[in-house]
């Protein structure tokens, strides 16, 4: 059996060991203090608008916070209620999101080469690729964007 006609046969065992990758390798040391003024931020954010009960617009010492998009801390605000108030909650959605990203790239580079392998070589090339790698562990909406902008574009 050729390589190529294993992994047609076996691409969900190989799309769950990517994913498994990604889990592993963006969730070390996740439980880290938040690292700067914009984690900060969108973490006061997520609590200041559970704490109003407005979920439409999120707030941030009591006034709209209009700046960013609010999907990211939507998801932030589902994963913090869920979770509580920790690191790893403010930074589930975005690592969530980078996941998204990385997966969306194995789907277009296996849709338009038909090559297993090196629809999996681009996954881990944009998971650890460095800046990307650096942002996704953050509680930053930067992984949130390259998944939206992949997923319009599929």
């Amino acid at each position: 059996m050729t390589t190529t006609a294993f992994l047609e046969k076996h691409e969900m065992s190989l799309q769950i060991l990517l994913f498994l990758v990604a889990g592993f390798f963006l969730t070390f040391d996740i439980n880290r203090q938040l690292v700067d003024f914009d984690e900060a931020t969108y973490a006061k954010v997520i609590v200041d608008s559970l704490q109003s009960g407005n979920f439409l617009s999120p707030q941030l010492a009591g006034s709209d916070f209009i700046e960013k998009p609010p999907l990211y801390f939507w998801l932030g605000m589902g994963s913090v209620a869920l979770f509580g108030a920790h690191e790893f909650a403010f930074r589930l959605p975005s690592i969530l999101a980078s996941i998204l990203a990385c997966w969306l790239v194995y789907l277009f580079i296996r849709e338009f080469t038909r090559d297993r392998v090196a629809a999996a070589i681009g996954f881990l090339v944009l998971l650890f690729s460095n800046a990307f790698f650096v942002f996704a562990r953050e509680a930053r909406l930067d992984s949130s964007v390259v998944a939206a902008m992949l997923a319009a574009l599929f």
